[in-house]
């Protein structure tokens, strides 16, 4: 993947300008060195600068690479300036720690950290009286401190819902103050919230990564982020020490998982600040104080003086080794290693989500690899040295290199010193490979994939390059072509595109394809990137059940909102039909069984897995609809007292169903804790039943599909009838179908026994679902509505394969989306989602509602097999 070293030939060298500031270098306790003289090693001119001249060098210096010495330490002052630079392409190295952990600000004539602190201090002792925070019932935080108070350890069993641990303070006797802790990961807490409540109420949040290694922490009271606490949310509001009354440590089930989890704390303290809350506000970072918080907590944080974040995932996971070496032979210090004692922080490359809030989208992209180019390796473990190329999004054309083995001698790390020349002559002379990707369109009535090719040239020279490109798959090998172009220099265009010969969807397997591309004649460059993609559906199919089986056995259940869980349960009825495994299906009839009956309310409403609050439950009758759904898979399943019990429990749900029919035709909410029927909803003291479903038309939208699969079970042609009233009614009210909207009348569409019916709904299926799924402005429609729009996948494969098989736009559109949600390169794959160590509210509706749409891709109507009579 990676080229021979090559000779820098430039008439003009290009300039690295280095950030070099002797303050810095006190505060920090860093002092680097060779960096000056492996920089022009590798080709360039360098020029330096203090923190206070950072700024005009980056606009007038020319440079082409900006150098961060001093590990995770940057000027604050210049962040705009630096973030403009490399979203104009210019490139940028940081080396000696994590990157961007410690704003430097100007401060009394010197430099100082956000969180700098005086040696005014306030200890908090880690023993009694700490005591339950908020937390889920059930959930028992137990505290053991050391026997001097000043440590602890804080460990809890069988963990779901929240939970925290907490102190009680009298106010803090400074005008402003930093929280001061060292903390480390004992058992699977990756991450930890620390709260502060103040006297009116208010609750302030900041979240810290976790490792194996102790690793110290210090957060400005200013930098904790209001949540759940509207009326301090002021732009010039922040936490004031006076005004805090408690201390709390703890964590969500979403943000560190379910099960046994345990971490350590010491050295808890309170210190006076040396900047005030105003002037810390005010301060712009690479990494928003609030990010993580809204991240996990889903409580947006907007600053108009905080710029995005920079992405690099698992920083923070400070790791310790004794042999540092090449990431692959093939680089030209592959042969290489050295050994020591090292202290690094692994790095992985985050993908960029452009999201603009989508929760859904950002959990996507911390999952997915970004471009990243592995240079070196602690241990031969985690990744310590890396370059990270853009070829597109907002950096497009700006290439990043990070070393965080926390030393700055280049001199003495000979290993580091090689790896970053390389990186640097990369930068200036290399060609990266954006991705390689199928492109879909109709092209003369046909449905066509055609491999795309995007490139980058980062030299100041144009570069010929040949390229071709080979798909296989079961079928075999075939080429479809070569391409020869020429590569404009920096900074003419940023990227390049090679298209190849486009293949109709009819002529190969695109469900089980492998694309490959080849490029030589670059003889003076290295040419790094993605040089294939592939998508394998049956494979994908397998994982997610896999991934979805083993979450159900060690939990005995998926998300825990049933609404969520009985699209995973169906899948996994799906998948154990398509892939023959029997304990799919035994999964699914456990979850009916054991959790969904077991807990069915006496009046016959499906318990949803939540809203059950000590001022008593609600029950959705839209939630029950959607969880009927499943029970009618799973009666379509069963034969025996097993199928007369699950299909005595749909009965007994329908009937709570229709206790909420009103005269005029429509469905109520259900029993509820709030009023449904105004705007805004109003919280209620206790249950009562709301109907308004002229203002909740879910209710019928979620659960036709379970209407006309109950009365296809019993054969009763009334209970048709009635189903058949129920999609009439929200048809002039439902313009368009997304979600369980679009699974109704799939239902409604393959069960009605009524041929006039079926023509009606394939005309309102049409003008409601297929033309708005084919706007432009529907591109990633499956990342809509936090994943619920994941589910019109089943919709798309239902019409090609029950409506119009010919439908080469849908078919095209088909295969796009399935690439993006199913191939391990696809841009939303949600085979890297189930890689993460905890998934929040939306990433379970996108593989719970997606993968069902999967199967039915795989196996077409398979997720109404047994129901649907065969046409």
């Amino acid at each position: 993947m990676i080229g021979g070293s090559f000779a820098v030939a430039q008439e003009r060298l290009p300039v690295a300008l280095v950030w070099s500031d002797a303050a810095v270098e006190g505060v920090s306790g860093r002092v680097p060195s060779g960096i000056v003289e492996a920089l022009r090693d590798a080709g360039y001119s360098v020029c330096t600068a203090g923190t206070s001249g950072f700024e005009r060098a980056l606009a007038e210096s020319g440079a082409l690479v900006a150098v961060l010495p001093y590990g995770g330490w940057y000027p604050a002052a210049s962040v705009k300036a630096l973030d403009a630079f490399l979203r104009g392409g210019g490139s940028m190295f940081c080396l000696g720690g994590a990157p961007f952990t410690e704003p430097v600000v100007a401060h009394g004539g010197a430099v100082c950290a956000i969180a700098a602190g005086t040696e005014r201090g306030l200890p908090v002792a880690l023993a009694p009286p700490w005591t339950r925070g908020h937390a889920s019932a059930g959930v028992e935080f137990q505290m053991t401190p050391a026997e001097n108070g000043m440590s602890a350890r804080v460990a809890v069993s069988a963990f779901s819902g929240f939970g925290y641990v907490r102190t009680s303070l009298a106010g803090l006797p400074f005008d402003d103050a930093v929280l001061c802790f060292d903390a480390r990961d004992v058992s699977a807490t990756p991450r930890l919230c620390v709260e502060l409540t103040a006297h009116d109420g208010s609750r302030w949040k900041y979240i810290v990564p976790l490792g194996g290694e102790w690793t110290v922490h210090r957060v400005h009271l200013a930098d904790f982020v209001s949540y759940n606490s509207p009326d301090r949310r002021g732009e010039d509001d922040h936490c004031r020490p006076g005004e805090v009354r408690t201390l709390a440590f703890g964590f969500t089930s979403a943000m560190v998982g379910p099960g046994d989890h345990a971490f350590e704390l010491r050295n808890v303290r309170f210190e006076e600040a040396v900047l005030d809350g105003a002037a810390v506000r005010s301060i712009p970072r690479f990494e928003r104080p609030g990010c993580l918080v809204a991240r996990w907590f889903g409580d947006p944080v907007a600053d108009e003086h905080l710029l995005p974040g920079i992405s690099l995932a698992d920083a923070g996971r400070r790791v310790q080794g004794s042999v540092l070496a090449a990431a692959d032979a093939s680089l030209p210090f592959g042969d290489h290693a050295q050994e020591g004692s090292w202290t690094g922080t692994a790095l992985r490359a985050r993908a960029f989500s452009g999201s603009s809030g989508n929760s859904l989208a950002d959990a996507l992209a911390e999952a997915m690899d970004g471009p990243f180019l592995p240079l070196l390796t602690l241990d031969g473990d985690a990744v310590v040295g890396a370059l990270a190329p853009h070829g597109d999004g907002p950096y497009a054309g700006s290439s990043w290199a990070f070393f965080t083995v926390e030393s700055g001698d280049l001199s003495a790390d000979t290993l580091v010193r090689e790896a970053l020349v390389h990186a640097a002559t990369l930068i200036r002379e290399g060609i990266v490979l954006i991705r390689l990707t199928p492109e879909f369109s109709v092209l003369e009535g046909r449905a066509v994939m055609t491999p795309v090719l995007m490139l980058r040239n980062l030299a100041a020279s144009e570069r010929l390059v040949h390229a071709q490109v080979s798909l296989g798959g079961r079928g075999g090998d075939r080429s479809l072509g070569a391409r020869e172009a020429g590569l404009p220099p920096r900074p003419n265009d940023p990227t390049f595109e090679m298209r190849f010969e486009s293949l109709a969807l009819e002529q190969f397997d695109w469900q089980h394809f492998v694309l490959q591309a080849e490029v030589d004649g670059v003889s003076r460059a290295a040419v790094f990137g993605n040089l294939r993609f592939s998508l394998d559906t049956t494979a994908a199919l397998k994982r997610l059940c896999d991934f979805l089986l083993s979450r159900f056995n060690e939990h005995g259940r998926l998300h825990g909102n049933r609404f969520i869980d009985n699209r995973g349960m169906r899948t996994l009825l799906a998948g154990g039909e398509i892939l023959g495994e029997d304990a799919y299906r035994e999964a699914a009839m456990r979850w009916g069984e054991d959790v969904v009956m077991a807990e069915q309310r006496e009046d016959g409403g499906y318990r949803m897995g939540y809203g059950i609050t000590d001022r008593g439950e609600s029950c959705y009758v839209a939630d029950g609809g959607e969880i009927a759904v499943c029970m009618a898979r799973l009666v379509s399943h069963a034969a025996g007292e097993q199928r007369r019990a699950l299909l005595e429990s749909l009965d007994r749900y329908m009937a709570y169903r229709e206790s909420f029919r009103v005269p005029e035709g429509g469905i109520g909410v259900g029993w509820c804790l709030h009023d449904y029927g105004q705007r805004p909803v109003v919280p209620l003291d206790a249950p009562a039943r709301i109907y308004a479903p002229e203002r909740n038309t879910y209710t019928i939208g979620c659960t036709l599909a379970a209407a006309y699969a109950h009365a296809r079970l019993r054969g009763d042609p009334a209970l048709e009838e009635r189903a058949q009233e129920d999609a009439e009614w929200l048809m002039p009210r439902a313009d368009v179908l997304h979600g369980a909207f679009v699974e109704s009348y799939l239902f409604a569409h393959g069960l009605t026994t009524r041929p006039e019916q079926r023509t009606r709904y394939e005309t309102y299926l049409r003008e409601a679902f297929r033309d708005p799924m084919l706007s432009p402005a529907n591109q990633t429609w499956w990342l809509r509505g936090g994943g619920r729009s994941a589910l019109n996948l089943d919709g798309v494969a239902y019409w090609l394969h029950a409506i119009d098989p010919e439908d080469a736009a849908m078919r095209a559109m088909l295969a796009r989306a399935v690439c993006s949600m199913f191939s391990d390169e696809g841009d939303h794959s949600m085979l890297h989602l189930i890689q993460a160590p905890a998934l929040a509210h939306d990433a379970w509706i996108y593989i719970c509602y997606g993968s069902l749409g999967l199967a039915d891709v795989v196996r077409p109507m398979v997720s109404m097999d047994k129901l649907v009579p065969a046409r």
